[in-house]
């Protein structure tokens, strides 16, 4: 017999037996999916990526009079600041956060988007204040079109 896509058939009988016991044995973790789902939206089209500049989260470790569970995150893209204040109280998360410079008008919206596809949008005040309660375990990133310039996506971190 000839080799389709330049696999002998038995090979392939064989590597799709593989396939099967790897599955059943040692299967991929849940993380893997969401984390590959995540690859292919690393940047929208037109979005601007605003990256991680700065992430408190290891900051403070064997400090004993530390008491607070907040986190404060900083991204940057070349016209747009998010900061970001992790909060988290017993297995709920809360982003508090604010867009520098504010927009003097247009767009007063944010979304926050997960890994696997959810999306949540929030409004920001007059000083770009926002608030996202509840926030999912695993990736998110969030998401501002401002109306004078391109839009910005923040790179994935879980809260």
């Amino acid at each position: 017999m000839s080799a389709k896509n330049g696999v002998d058939p038995a090979d392939r009988v064989l590597l799709i037996h593989l396939g099967e016991v790897f599955s059943e044995v040692d299967p991929p973790p849940p993380v893997l999916y969401e984390l590959g789902r995540a690859a292919f939206e690393t940047r929208l089209l037109g979005a601007e990526l605003a990256a991680l500049e700065e992430d408190t989260s290891h900051d403070l470790v064997g400090v004993r009079s530390t008491t607070s569970e907040a986190r404060l995150v900083t991204f940057t893209a070349s016209r747009t600041t998010i900061e970001l204040e992790v909060s988290v109280l017993s297995d709920r998360r809360c982003l508090l956060g604010q867009i520098v410079p504010v927009p003097s008008e247009g767009n007063r919206s944010i979304d926050l988007q997960t890994a696997a596809g959810g999306r949540r949008t929030a409004e920001f005040d007059a000083v770009g204040g926002f608030r996202f309660d509840d926030v999912p375990t695993g990736f998110v990133r969030l998401h501002f079109e401002p109306v004078d310039g391109p839009s910005v996506t923040t790179s994935w971190i879980t809260p």
